[in-house]
This record gives C-alpha cells, structure tokens and sequence, in this order.
C-alpha cells in the first residue's frame, strides 16, 4: 500500500518534531568542571556558556565571579576536562581543611585529590589520607571550638 503525501509529510513533520525535541534536550550532566589551561582558569560550568569562577589563575576574573556568557564548554580549544567531586563540590588541588570525625579542635589543611577523592600526601603524591569531612572553608566547629579554648 502507498502512502499518500499528506500522510508522508504528517510522517516526515512527527519526525522533525522529535529530531527538535532532542536537540533542545540537555546532553550534559552539569555542572561540569573546566580549565582553560593557558591562564590556570577554573570555571564551574552549570549550563554550556553558564559558570562560576572556582580559581582565577593568571586570568583578570575573581573567584566567585559568574558569567552567562563564557566560551561554551564544549570549545575543547579553550576548555579542558578539570577533575570535579560534584559530591563534595571541591576541584582537583584545591586547598581543603580536612578532619575526622574523633577530633574536637583539630582540623588539617591539605590538597583534595578530586580523582582519588581523598587528599595529596604532603610529599605532593596522590592517594594521600582519606577524612571524614573535608570542606572549602574553615569549619563551623572550629570556630566553636576556639572560643573553649583555655589559657
């Protein structure tokens, strides 16, 4: 049996429909995190040209500084894949303080191995120790803690 063109132009108008739904679908798991290697640049990329700035390097921007209108990150000319542990939102070498869980006033201050998800040793090497907690910023306790401190 022979398709009349009303019903192969029905055909071919479903087919584009689905072809433009797809397109407009997200192929990325955000975020995603790059480096433009020339300036030591780090961004969190949270849409393709979307991202926040995790290290300056020798580029003029701040951390912290969002743009909407970055370089896509799929420019693999400028943008190179950057170790990320979205879990714990650190980047690979980033200065982390680190702790366990048993101490009350005491925290380490090391590299985090995004790849190995623990810290560098203080040699530099990779698989260094693996904490409990690992944060960005000085932790809570920390604070709590220095004000019982004794003369």
């Amino acid at each position: 049996m022979h398709k009349t063109t009303e019903e192969t132009i029905k055909e071919l108008r479903a087919r584009i429909d689905e072809l433009e739904a797809s397109l407009k679908e997200d192929k990325f798991e955000y975020p995603i995190c790059k480096i433009d290697e020339e300036l030591g640049l780090i961004v969190l990329f949270t849409d393709l040209k979307k991202g926040i700035v995790l290290y300056e390097g020798t580029s003029s921007y701040e951390e912290g500084f969002t743009n909407s209108v970055w370089i896509p990150h799929t420019d693999t000319e400028e943008w190179k894949d950057y170790p990320y542990d979205k879990e714990r939102g650190l980047y690979h070498k980033q200065m982390v303080y680190c702790w366990y869980n048993c101490y009350t006033h005491r925290v380490d201050i090391r590299f985090y191995d995004a790849i190995n998800e623990c810290t560098f040793y203080y040699d530099g090497d990779s698989y260094g120790a693996d904490f409990d907690n690992y944060s960005a910023t000085m932790p809570e306790f920390m604070l709590e803690a220095h004000k019982t401190l004794k003369d």
